[in-house]
Formats: C-alpha cells, sequence, structure tokens
C-alpha cells in the first residue's frame, strides 16, 4: 500500500499531465484543421485579387467619366457664351 507521500506524488504527476493531454488534443485538432484553414486563406487571397482588379476598374471608369463630365460642362459653358 503507498504512503500518503507516494499518493500525493502519483497525483501531483497526474495533475501535471492533465495539461499536457488537453494541450496534445487541442494540437492534434489544429494539425486536423490547418489544410483546411490554408485552403479557406488562399481562397480569401483569390478573391482580395478579384475584389482589387474590380474596384481599380471602378475607380478608372470614375476617373474617364469625371473627366468627360468636366469637359462637357466647359463645352456648354463654351457654347453659352458663343450666343
Amino acid at each position: 500500500m503507498p504512503s500518503d507521500y507516494e499518493a500525493s506524488i502519483v497525483e501531483s504527476i497526474r495533475e501535471k499531465t492533465k495539461p499536457t493531454s488537453s494541450f496534445q488534443a487541442k494540437f492534434d485538432d489544429a494539425k486536423v484543421d490547418h489544410p483546411s484553414t490554408v485552403g479557406e486563406l488562399e481562397m480569401l487571397a483569390e478573391h482580395k485579387a478579384t475584389s482589387l482588379g474590380k474596384s481599380d476598374f471602378v475607380l478608372e471608369n470614375l476617373d474617364i467619366c469625371q473627366k468627360a463630365l468636366l469637359q462637357e460642362m466647359e463645352w456648354v459653358d463654351l457654347a453659352g457664351h458663343a450666343r
């Protein structure tokens, strides 16, 4: 029969290994989830690149439209002064 001292040591070892077991379970879950997470990050990077390309197009188109509108306003103003 173990002494109280030995029993306390065994209990201390059990208590100290619980966090390790918990950590190992979380680590194993993370290893399983890693490929899925990487895939999701790759999809987000593609989406970001596509979105940035679309926003660049919109900004360029806005700039062209603003210049055309300004030019049209100048022509209208010139036509008004010509009368």
